[in-house]
């Protein structure tokens, strides 16, 4: 019986070698610890315990931990991870209000960036539906805490967002 229970084990060992962190003996990281070791300043640590969280999570955690790679990536500056994060959020839950907030404001910083009036175009156009997104699913988000990560309450992330919008209609010509 101790024969086969050890070849069961090994077996286990050569054929699972990704088991889940808790079934190897660690803990999984949790989306507050990655985000303090960000607050710390510890940008490389912070991004390696999310993306942990990416792959062994369950799904709920994976689309935070998304949204919080996001999140890291957009305080960092780099915008081109950012949008990997947040739009991988997206693909997971398609009415995410904070993933298109944060691409609302990607876009648009983009659009200003690029000399090439057909990218910054492009890029406005696609601000200008994220933030048309954000304020068509804001209200019905499942997430209490939505705009904890954008540092305002709802009613005032709704009031940015019509003032985006606007702006953006101006500058393509639609108004």
């Amino acid at each position: 019986m101790k024969i086969k229970a050890s070849l069961v084990l090994l077996t286990l060992a050569l054929f699972c070698p990704a088991l889940p962190a808790a079934q190897q003996g660690r803990k999984l990281p949790t989306i507050k610890e990655a985000m303090e070791l960000d607050h710390q300043g510890k940008h490389g640590e912070a991004v390696e315990a999310i993306n942990r969280i990416i792959v062994e999570g369950s799904a709920a955690a994976k689309l935070q931990a998304y949204l919080s790679l996001g999140l890291v990536y957009f305080r960092d500056g780099d915008y081109d991870n950012a949008v990997d994060g947040f739009s991988r959020a997206l693909e997971m839950s398609k009415t995410n209000p904070m993933a298109n907030y944060f691409l609302g404001m990607i876009y648009e910083k983009k659009a200003l960036g690029t000399p090439s009036a057909e990218v910054s175009k492009d890029m406005k156009m696609k601000a200008l539906k994220c933030w048309q997104d954000y304020m068509a699913n804001v209200g019905t988000t499942k997430i209490p805490d939505v705009h904890r990560n954008i540092g305002i309450s709802v009613k005032e992330g709704i009031k940015r967002a019509k003032k985006h919008v606007e702006i953006l209609k101006k500058g393509l010509g639609y108004e």
